[in-house]
């Protein structure tokens, strides 16, 4: 990179940082503006942003790992091709996360199991689960 793009992409920091020493300067320390009210507001979860709120959903699986799946039940989704792009997040998120009880436990073993042993079609039908309401999570 040569040092005329270099100082292209410093100038706008540089001038702000002028700009912050002038009105320090000016107003010795002492700001004059008036301060302002943001108004709030909500972001949406990844559970809102899938379609997949107010679905009466239990568990606690990390908002990444709860993206890919909610990727994996959208209808038309190419399962194969998706599981095996996520393959190690899936089952990074998947050791971490706690069922809340056995049957959720087991699926997610099984889940796990498949993905470690490159069998996608067992992992296509853990995933079915989640689509039919078999298995139900949420993220944390």
């Amino acid at each position: 990179m040569n040092s005329l793009h270099r100082l292209h992409r410093a100038t706008p920091a540089i001038a702000a940082l002028f700009a912050v020493a002038a009105f320090a300067a000016c107003n010795n320390g002492a700001s004059t503006l008036p301060s302002i009210t943001l108004p709030s507001f909500s972001v949406p979860s990844v559970e809102a942003s899938l379609g997949l709120s107010g679905s009466g959903l239990t568990g606690c699986v990390d908002p990444a790992t709860f993206a890919i799946l909610g990727q994996l039940q959208q209808q038309g989704a190419d399962v194969p091709t998706l599981i095996n792009q996520n393959k190690p997040a899936l089952i990074a998120g998947l050791q971490a996360f706690q069922p809340p009880d056995t049957a959720t436990g087991t699926w997610r073993d099984q889940l796990v199991t498949a993905l470690q042993n490159n069998d996608t079609a067992t992992a296509a039908a853990k995933i079915q689960m989640l689509v039919s309401g078999e298995v139900a999570l949420t993220t944390c």
